[in-house]
């Protein structure tokens, strides 16, 4: 199915939020803290918002959402920096710095994952013209349909024409999308889930796309 693919609003942040929240409520995201997998308290929830209204409202960010057209209902988002020119160490060490950690955070997680992603980044991308996608979330009750694969097709299509390389960060779900989309995995992190409270191994990939020639 074919979903309607528009810019985000700012009367779409609570949305967002909560679809954000939904997305990452298992697996990794269910050790970040304390809260129950799921329950997203009124503080938390208001903290979360003013982040990503805060994002928002960050020139170098874009926001898109899919919009099933037979309800008008939003199902999911895309986040992405675009960085078209070189960045000092400055404006690098902000893009890359860890969270604020909320009241409930598992502190030791916490550090250990946002602390690998910060590491990778610099690594993989530093100051490099690029466009990275932040964040693919999708409502769990929509996952499959189609919309995540639509609304990186944006990214890949600016990043084609402007002859950049693309990077993302992957959990094991969405990997074979973003594989099927020509990027290829240039580390790999193996988180222990069971040290934090939760349970198995999870493996999160640093990914990157080379630009591919622009046919219009």
């Amino acid at each position: 199915m074919s979903f309607q693919i528009l810019p985000m609003t700012a009367e779409d942040l609570p949305t967002f939020t909560r679809i954000h929240h939904s997305a990452f409520s298992t697996g990794l995201g269910s050790i970040l803290t304390t809260a129950p997998p799921g329950v997203l308290s009124p503080t938390a929830r208001s903290a979360s918002l003013a982040r990503q209204t805060k994002s928002f409202n960050d020139p170098h960010n874009r926001f898109f959402k899919a919009i099933d057209p037979a309800t008008g209902e939003i199902v999911a988002f895309a986040k992405w920096h675009v960085y078209l020119s070189e960045r000092s160490e400055a404006e690098v060490e902000e893009a890359c710095a860890v969270p604020p950690m909320p009241k409930d955070a598992t502190v030791e997680a916490w550090e250990e994952v946002f602390g690998w992603l910060r590491k990778a980044k610099r690594e993989w991308m530093g100051g490099r013209p690029s466009y990275c996608l932040g964040n693919l979330i999708t409502d769990p009750r929509h996952q499959g349909r189609g919309a995540g694969r639509q609304l990186i097709q944006w990214g890949m299509d600016e990043a084609d024409k402007a002859g950049l390389i693309m990077y993302l960060e992957s959990s094991p779900p969405g990997k074979k999308l973003y594989e099927r989309c020509g990027f290829e995995t240039v580390a790999e992190h193996v988180f222990d889930l069971g040290k934090y409270g939760g349970e198995g191994l999870e493996r999160y990939s640093i990914m990157v796309r080379q630009p591919k020639p622009w046919r219009e």
